[in-house]
């Protein structure tokens, strides 16, 4: 799991918006096409919230960037009056904030942290934390242990060397969610001394379903947020439009195609990062099970209405791979693809090959039925240019 926006568990893709944008699957963002004019912002990362005057009739916009989680918090919302555009936006930006400081693994004082300090022993924790635990419990044994929360031990052991077998044998024998005991209503224990969990594989994902949820309840119904580039939700749909249109680009940067967002996440994730240094691209996602970083070059994307969920997902399909997507089918309304270079022969159950069976250009891809509805694809992929 990735530490949030730090090397772990999951690193994104791509994507981005309103096909003005893009995503990979590893990064995105979208702007409608009311928005346009906001784009070279939305580029440099304007850091100020702006409550748009929009011409005589047509509702009002607010945008804001903010530094959550260790990465990049882009929200878009249109409203009848600037006055709550700005006010339901200020809201959602203080909840992604209120959950990073619950869920932190960085800030010692945050009640997640707490609670690694605390391994081997029993801790009475918040009940919201206690409730994200088990949902994250779940989640890992509807996806076979693929996401695991507490693979903390492995994601700091890659972090800071390249590990023994000794090592890696002392790490993984901390992780697995057997060794993580809940009991109602607000008691966890982590039952083995120097455990970890680290929330980057969903904790975005769950901020984003806390902001989206915001929103809604000061009756926001057309808004865009885009947690690093990685984790989106479209609210509603802008104006004359079917639903909020985002540029997705493959593992090694190629245009895919456009997927269409109303009431969704849309979570993408690949399995190589290249970092600042120019060197090559290298993997950063652990597998649990194994302990070691997934090297395939592959990309996962996946659309829920549940943002959590998504995230939940795009990770477990980059560790799984194309078996991966039989996990799928055991969340609500999600559907995904996977984008693989040189992937191997079979066609796993309850996907296809897209758009019509073949390899092109040494790149597989699986999509689930209900990813294809959302999808567009561009025509031939084209690699980014340097």
């Amino acid at each position: 799991m990735r530490r949030h926006g730090r090397a772990g568990q999951r690193r994104r893709f791509g994507a981005c918006g309103a096909l003005r944008t893009s995503a990979t699957p590893g990064t995105a963002r979208a702007v409608p096409a009311t928005l346009l004019a906001t784009q070279a912002l939305l580029c440099t990362l304007a850091l100020a919230a702006t409550a748009a005057r929009a011409p005589a009739g047509a509702p009002a916009t607010a945008q804001d960037t903010r530094w959550v989680m260790g990465t990049l918090l882009t929200v878009i919302v249109e409203a009848p009056r600037p006055a709550a555009a700005d006010s339901a936006l200020q809201a959602a930006l203080q909840e992604a904030q209120r959950l990073d400081a619950l869920l932190s693994n960085y800030q010692p004082q945050s009640p997640l942290s707490r609670l690694n300090a605390q391994a081997g022993a029993p801790a009475v924790v918040p009940a919201e934390l206690f409730a994200y635990l088990t949902r994250a419990r779940e989640a890992s044994v509807r996806t076979d242990g693929t996401f695991d929360i507490t693979v903390g031990p492995l994601v700091d052991l890659h972090r800071s060397q390249a590990p023994t077998a000794e090592a890696l044998a002392h790490a993984l024998a901390r992780v697995g969610v057997q060794h993580l005991r809940l009991a109602p209503p607000d008691t966890a224990e982590l039952t083995l001394k120097g455990m970890a969990l680290d929330p980057g594989g969903d904790g975005k994902g769950a901020a984003v379903d806390a902001m989206v949820a915001v929103l809604r309840a000061r009756g926001i119904d057309r808004a865009w947020i885009d947690f690093g580039r990685s984790s989106l939700y479209g609210l509603g749909a802008p104006a004359a439009t079917s639903g909020w249109r985002v540029l997705l680009r493959g593992p090694r940067g190629e245009t895919l195609g456009v997927v269409t967002l109303r009431d969704q996440s849309l979570s993408t994730s690949s399995a190589l990062y290249r970092d600042e240094s120019g060197g090559p691209p290298h993997g950063h996602i652990v597998d649990p099970r194994s302990g070691k970083l997934v090297t395939a070059q592959r990309g996962a994307a996946v659309i829920s209405p549940s943002a959590t969920d998504a995230d939940v997902l795009s990770t477990a399909l980059i560790v799984g791979g194309g078996a991966g997507l039989r996990w799928v089918e055991r969340f609500a309304e999600a559907a995904a693809a996977i984008f693989e270079v040189e992937y191997g022969a079979g066609t796993p159950a309850g996907a296809s090959r897209a758009p019509h069976g073949e390899t092109r250009a040494g790149r597989t891809r699986w999509m689930q039925p209900a990813f294809a509805r959302c999808f567009e694809e561009l025509g031939p992929p084209q690699a980014r240019q340097p």
